[in-house]
């Protein structure tokens, strides 16, 4: 009793030989690129003139946080000199079962098509119309569309000094204006183009299905804000409460069909939209 055998101890190291190799399989691949990815900086590389270079990897956000997506920072650097290129790679999840609920291939084709189409589009109307560049966006540097490897590959903006927000620290007031004046700049470029180029905006725009509200009704994302105002709605006293508890009842009605009727709402104002803003 408690003695091992020459095979049990055979086998225990064998076991922790296994755990220690899986390990650092995981370590490794947590280090590399996948092959696509690779090459996608390797044209990036060579497109920006570097020859003889390194590829680095690093984690670009805390897991969870990319939700949809997997985060990652890559860094081109010269062998020869100081020159270095710091990108931000963003990935779809493969993960079948995530795949399943949520319509990650649509979301991320239209999120490339935005960076590779439409704000291009913009940015060519800015400039043959000599309009300030709104530079609301980072500049594209690669991207794929193959299933599965969805991937934009983007500048990474910490290098001209921005800072990625605090999200558990509430946006003030002059927080909430900034980025409200740059949505407006960007809805701005679509009435002016849909003004002098009707056409050319019709063209640009037609493509761009409405994949963000169709996640929500396919997800069960309004039955969780529907059980959730009940759940709050049970706290309330139906004597004290009562226009309370009536408003509530209003609003729990409206939370479903709203979401369905916004399919239906594009009209000769609407825009184009980036995600969900």
């Amino acid at each position: 009793m408690g003695k091992y055998t020459l095979v049990e101890k055979l086998l225990k190291g064998k076991a922790k030989t296994l755990g220690a190799s899986r390990k650092n399989r995981r370590r490794l691949m947590m280090n590399v690129f996948d092959e696509k990815i690779e090459k996608l900086l390797k044209d990036i590389a060579e497109t920006e003139g570097f020859s003889d270079y390194e590829i680095n990897k690093a984690d670009g956000s805390i897991k969870g946080d990319g939700y949809l997506r997997i985060i990652k920072t890559a860094t081109i650097r010269a062998k020869n000199n100081n020159r270095i290129l710091t990108l931000v790679v963003k990935s779809a999840s493969k993960s079948n079962a995530l795949r399943s609920q949520i319509a990650i291939e649509d979301l991320f084709q239209r999120k490339i098509y935005m960076y590779d189409t439409v704000f291009n589009t913009f940015k060519t109307f800015e400039e043959e119309n000599e309009l300030q560049p709104c530079n609301f966006t980072p500049k594209l540097y690669n991207s794929l569309r193959e299933k599965k490897y969805e991937t934009l590959i983007l500048e990474n903006l910490k290098d001209s000094g921005y800072k990625l927000y605090q999200k558990n620290i509430p946006m003030n007031q002059e927080h909430v204006c900034l980025v409200l004046i740059q949505l407006g700049r960007l809805h701005e470029l679509s009435f002016a183009l849909k003004y002098q180029f009707p056409e050319k905006f019709k063209n640009v725009v037609e493509c761009l299905d409405n994949c963000y509200l169709k996640t929500i009704l396919r997800s069960k994302f309004t039955n969780n804000l529907i059980q959730l105002c009940i759940k709050r709605q049970k706290a309330l006293d139906e004597e004290v409460d009562k226009e309370a508890l009536d408003t509530y009842k209003a609003f729990i009605d409206t939370i479903q069909p709203f979401p369905e009727s916004l399919l239906e709402s594009a009209d000769e104002y609407s825009v184009a939209l980036n995600g969900d803003c």
